[in-house]
């Protein structure tokens, strides 16, 4: 029994006894590309300290404050790329307004100075002050008596600190 080859076409099709036979349509589903979604979200960019890249360690698009190197994911499918850059900028002004209330917090805290005796007084269990103490002092090889507020919240900031600091800062 022989073999007959026929040509294909770069289309996928051959021609078979004077007949062109077509290969069947494949069913494929839309794929969204990244070059997609730079075109729908890269045109409301106006030369504001904002790009759009895309993340391929999480397959995922994203506006990235120049300055700052903040983040504000971007969703594959949106009605409109400007109400989601509105709301990009929305989130980079309330974070930027955050931290310089932070800072300005920790800078008022540069005065206050807690000590363990605070952070019992304030309600803290006294094992972990003792503990937190302790530690601070293997680290700095020296027995630490008190600690700035502002420091202490830059090394931990969690609501234990923060009830040590706010009383030690009334007292």
């Amino acid at each position: 029994m022989g073999f007959r080859e026929y040509q294909l076409t770069h289309f996928g099709s051959c021609l078979i006894g004077g007949r062109k036979i077509q290969k069947p349509a494949e069913k494929s589903e839309i794929r969204l590309k990244p070059h997609h979604l730079y075109r729908l979200y890269n045109n409301v960019i106006r030369g504001n300290g904002i790009v759009w890249r895309w993340n391929l360690e999480e397959k995922a698009g994203e506006y990235i404050h120049i300055t700052t190197g903040e983040v504000y994911h971007t969703p594959a499918f949106a009605r409109s790329a400007k109400t989601i850059f509105a709301e990009a900028i929305h989130a980079f002004r309330l974070r930027r307004d955050e931290k310089k209330r932070k800072q300005a917090e920790l800078k008022s805290l540069e005065n206050i100075y807690v000590t363990a005796a605070d952070s019992i007084a304030a309600g803290n269990c006294r094992v972990n002050t003792e503990q937190f103490n302790h530690d601070l002092d293997k680290k700095y090889g020296v027995h630490i008596i008190a600690v700035s507020g502002a420091a202490l919240l830059q090394m931990r900031d969690d609501s234990y600190t923060r009830r040590a600091v706010q009383y030690a800062a009334q007292k």
